[in-house]
């Protein structure tokens, strides 16, 4: 009944989980449409996302301060942390998992990322870190690990209602984030979202995709060598750009803004060593 605020696909592509302002957490069939399960918070929830190795886990951010864990099969909490101790305020406003699921990155509305270590067996959560990005909310953070010709690099990509997406990259220890490149994109007043290609598509370089609040979808490439950053900029939308999503073979982008429009756009070669 409350506008949705996050969703996160399962890793078999069998269920979607979305959290809404309406305090609930909802699981979705991907066959039929229907509502798997519905879990009641005490707070408008906004964020959530399956764990990578164990789809019967699903972790949602709520708007006080919490983070939470539910059995997907049973709806019931299993373990929580408050981002910061009574009475002080740290709504959650994007997590995500490392690729492994054993760190979890939390972000909130006062620019602060923090992250915790995941125990597999008992769910519980313990701090590792904690870094401010900017003195304004984090809106999306998206993480990504991938061996290059270069090196192994893996990395956060975090929007901020500063007008930038900011690539950091993650310490071998864990215990600390490296600031790579600050990349500006439109997003002051809305929460837009960004997120890694799939595919390491341009041979020494990765690619990353942003909404806008100039209404574009922007493709950025990044790495060593990288003299242009900006791939391109694709324009249909005639409202701000909140949300982008890649399939998983990067042959099709879907992004979606502030008026309800989803548009799915289909990659194609425009010659040997280049793509749109």
């Amino acid at each position: 009944s409350g506008s949705i605020t996050d969703f996160d696909w399962s890793i078999t592509n069998d269920f979607i989980v979305s959290t809404s302002l309406d305090k609930t957490i909802r699981i979705w069939s991907v066959k039929d449409g229907t509502c798997s399960r519905t879990i009641y918070d005490n707070a408008s929830c906004t964020s959530c996302c399956f764990h990578p190795l164990n789809n019967n886990i699903v972790v949602s951010g709520n708007d006080k301060s919490y983070i939470k864990v539910f059995n997907f099969s049973t709806g019931k909490c299993v373990s929580s942390k408050r981002l910061v101790s009574m009475p002080s305020s740290a709504p959650v406003t994007s997590l995500t998992f490392d690729s492994n699921g054993l760190m979890l990155f939390v972000g909130d509305v006062k620019g602060i990322i923090r992250w915790f270590s995941w125990d597999l067996s008992t769910a519980i959560l313990k701090p590792v870190g904690r870094y401010t990005v900017s003195n304004t909310a984090i809106t999306s953070i998206n993480y990504r690990a991938y061996q290059s010709s270069q090196d192994y690099a893996p990395a956060l990509l975090i929007n901020c209602l500063n007008n930038s997406v900011r690539l950091y990259r993650v310490t071998t220890s864990s215990t600390d984030l490296v600031l790579e490149k600050d990349f500006r994109v439109l997003n002051s007043k809305y929460p837009i979202r960004s997120c890694f290609c799939p595919l390491i598509s341009m041979r020494d370089a990765a690619c990353f995709v942003s909404g806008s609040e100039d209404g574009s979808v922007h493709i950025f490439r990044y790495g060593v060598g990288v003299t242009k950053e900006k791939v391109n900029q694709l324009q249909g939308h005639t409202s701000v750009v909140k949300d982008v999503s890649w399939n998983y073979d990067e042959s099709l982008l879907a992004s979606a803004d502030g008026i309800g429009i989803v548009i799915v756009w289909k990659r194609i070669k425009l010659s040997e060593n280049e793509n749109l």
